[in-house]
């Protein structure tokens, strides 16, 4: 049995808020013309979220309630939460919390940005190494 502390938590709407923030930040970071690679997309959905989950309480609960916030917070300014807005509309969403005066939406912008690259770059290495190995093997 699992510690309670480690106890997955579930929270409607977090998946697609998630994953919407990850392509987003992805696809920003590769430039328009550029395929991402869905293995390596799907996997950085999932560290992000399972890291998200693993969070102790007093950052996971806050972070989960921030992402949810900003997710449904594009209904004000676009009638669309974040995750059914197209790439335009998430990119101007984006650009407003990157730009606040408020600190925190600054920085949970920068955390996402920065996760998401990391580990989708780290994943693509990871899936070229393999690659390698089994072609030189």
């Amino acid at each position: 049995m699992k510690s309670p502390k480690h106890r997955k938590r579930h929270f409607p709407g977090l998946d697609a808020a998630v994953s919407s923030l990850v392509e987003t930040m992805v696809a920003e970071a590769q430039g328009a013309d550029d395929v991402m690679d869905p293995e390596a997309l799907d996997r950085t959905r999932a560290t992000m979220h399972r890291r998200l989950q693993m969070m102790p309480r007093f950052l996971g609960i806050p972070m989960i309630g921030a992402t949810l916030v900003f997710d449904w917070g594009g209904v004000l300014a676009s009638g669309l939460p974040f995750h059914r807005q197209s790439a335009a509309q998430r990119r101007k969403q984006l650009e407003t919390w990157r730009k606040s005066s408020i600190g925190f939406l600054v920085n949970f912008v920068d955390f996402y940005e920065k996760m998401a690259k990391f580990t989708y770059f780290y994943e693509l290495h990871e899936r070229k190494e393999q690659r390698d190995e089994e072609v030189s093997g």
